[in-house]
């Protein structure tokens, strides 16, 4: 950007309506030839367009206005055909990076970090952007704000974002998602060798000690499975595992004994949660070592399909 163009896009918008008619429209249009051209810079990054100066602004809320432009996010602007072309999942990775820069010291965690790391996240889950900063957050707001102790070793940079680690982010999801949603980010973080199941178990025994959520947590780590393609596939399993111990997977475990009967075979091995299975769908659920094509690499950011 040049110091010209910078100075343009900085005239306060009182100022800019206050220019003659002839001028106004030619710095008008020198700034839509630059907006062009950081629409396409923003959309090579992986990011949307937030403004730099006050006269820029005003042009992009009237292009939205007219519909000619997106707002993914408050104070963020796309070309509609990217951001309609664009899934959940990768709107989602572009706001969190987004705000990244506009806010280097946040630390995004929870399910927003989960996406950076390239786990599979349900769309579901991913309508609000989670991260550690002072301040207040708003009721209704998009934002939540999370009050966390963080040690140097729960924050590091991944593609440029500030986000807690894997294994905060890892014990932070399990032990407040229920089945489902946890069962697809676990199986996600073994498919692609990002931890191992014995690796995550030892994590929720001493990360997750004495916390809300933690026998769900446990639970959904003893059906993880790294056999699973994709996060869909875990959605379906957890389905599946639900109705065979008889209750809902999104209500969380479900004692053995309290309401319903409990599904039994002669040789008495039992499911994680204290349910009888059979040993057909017993030796379905175990764990494979999941073997990598050559050439391929882990769910990173952007690259893992949506569902």
């Amino acid at each position: 950007m040049t110091e010209h163009v910078r100075r343009l896009i900085s005239i306060p918008a009182t100022a800019l309506e206050a220019i003659a008619g002839t001028e106004r429209v030619m710095l008008l249009g020198e700034i839509a030839n630059n907006l062009s051209v950081r629409l396409d810079r923003a959309e090579a990054q992986g990011l949307w367009l937030t403004p730099v100066g006050h006269a820029e602004e005003v042009l992009l809320r009237r292009r939205f206005a007219k519909s000619e432009l997106a707002s993914p996010f408050r104070g963020m602007y796309a070309r509609c055909s990217t951001f309609e072309t664009a899934s959940i999942r990768e709107r989602t990775i572009r706001t969190i990076r987004t705000l990244g820069l506009l806010h280097p010291s946040w630390v995004f965690c929870g399910y927003s970090a989960a996406v950076i790391h390239g786990l599979q996240v349900p769309n579901t889950v991913l309508g609000s952007v989670h991260y550690c900063a002072n301040g207040t957050s708003h009721r209704g707001s998009p934002l939540i704000r999370h009050h966390l102790r963080l040690a140097p070793q729960d924050i590091m940079s991944n593609t440029g974002v500030r986000v807690t680690s894997l294994r905060k982010t890892l014990v932070d999801c399990l032990c407040t998602s229920d089945f489902r949603v946890g069962l697809a980010i676990t199986d996600s973080a073994i498919h692609w060798e990002l931890a191992g199941k014995r690796e995550i178990e030892c994590w929720i025994e001493k990360d997750g000690k004495g916390r809300r959520g933690i026998r769900q947590a446990r639970e959904t780590v003893a059906w993880a499975d790294g056999r699973s393609e994709n996060g869909g596939e875990s959605i379906a399993r957890a389905t599946m595992i639900g109705h065979l111990e008889g209750r809902r997977p999104d209500r969380g475990p479900r004692r053995a004994g309290r309401g319903g009967p409990i599904r039994e075979k002669p040789d008495g091995n039992r499911g994680p949660s204290g349910f009888r299975v059979t040993s057909r769908f017993k030796q379905s659920m175990q764990p494979q070592r999941v073997t990598r094509a050559a050439g391929t690499s882990p769910g990173a950011a952007g690259t893992s399909p949506g569902y």
